[in-house]
């Protein structure tokens, strides 16, 4: 075996490619994994693999169904991470809404704070990260309304 191409579909039967994972050309029983890094999964999605031969002959494997709950509310991503300059920190919001963005060290104290007005559903926030010290940080999005908090970490290289 070559490799394996790893491909979804939100119908069933256009698949598009998604990635690829090099075989690892042996005779035993190997476990593989791929990370479906797409935003904004719900509903069913549908995955199979492309077996691909050293001779480039291919085979399909049966298709297998995954569903995703709705998309959760406030911060969701922040990439690329590990990072060097910038950071962009996706927050999926319930509604038109004001919230507070934080960045914090991993001793709790407060590097930067700023406001920011959100339009309802999925925004994306650049933050200027290259003044930041080599060391890991925790980003929290707070909805000034209701209160709610979300974090995610991340790594300034």
């Amino acid at each position: 075996m070559s490799h394996y191409e790893i491909s979804s579909s939100i119908d069933g039967s256009t698949f598009k490619t998604k990635g690829t994972v090099a075989a690892k050309g042996n005779n035993f029983a190997t476990q593989y994994s791929f990370k479906d890094v797409d935003f904004n999964k719900s509903g069913t999605r549908y995955y199979r693999l492309k077996m691909v031969s050293n001779d480039a002959s291919f085979s399909y494997s049966t298709i297998k169904t995954i569903k995703f709950s709705e998309i959760e509310i406030g911060l969701i991503n922040i990439s690329p991470n590990p990072a060097v300059n910038t950071i962009n920190i996706t927050v999926n919001a319930e509604t038109d809404e004001n919230i507070t963005l934080a960045i914090t060290n991993m001793n709790g104290q407060k590097i930067r704070q700023r406001n920011i007005m959100l339009n309802k559903g999925i925004n994306t926030i650049s933050e200027d990260i290259q003044n930041l010290l080599k060391a890991g940080y925790i980003v929290s999005i707070k909805n000034i309304q209701t209160g709610k908090v979300t974090r995610k970490s991340f790594q300034k290289l």
